[in-house]
């Protein structure tokens, strides 16, 4: 009994099934992405939108500062990629430490990263508090 024309159906079928899933990946992407674009329209003149960013990376950072100066906002990056640089971006953080890894080295990242998180919340607090009653 031969095998070898079940086993290549299989292949087959397990083929497409791989290429439907990464098709419904790639529609969820999209999904996701039309939901956080409609987010920008909520963007009004003179908010302050802070992007958190580790890298910075160009291709992505600079269409999502174009997208939210459109919007006439202002924009704070906090980052930990020193070079990155966009005319277009009022004031940027730069984060000690490196991506993380998960190790020892990488956690001073991380505390740099809560550490200006606690002081903004502390300010908007002190700035904010007849309004968050």
């Amino acid at each position: 009994f031969d095998l070898a024309p079940y086993k290549d159906n299989q292949q087959n079928r397990l083929m497409q099934l791989r290429n439907e899933e990464e098709r419904l990946k790639q529609l969820i992407s999209l999904s996701s992405d039309l939901d956080e674009v409609q987010k920008l329209d909520l963007i009004e003149e003179n908010d302050l939108v802070i992007i958190v960013t580790v890298r910075a990376r160009r291709e992505l950072i600079d269409s999502l500062v174009t997208r939210v100066k459109k919007q006439k906002a202002r924009i704070l990056i906090v980052t930990m990629n020193k070079d990155y640089t966009n005319p277009e971006v009022d004031y940027y953080y730069h984060l000690n430490g490196e991506e993380s890894d998960y190790t020892q080295s990488s956690i001073s990242g991380f505390i740099d990263t809560v550490s200006f998180f606690n002081v903004v919340y502390l300010r908007y607090g002190l700035l904010y508090n007849q309004y968050l009653l």
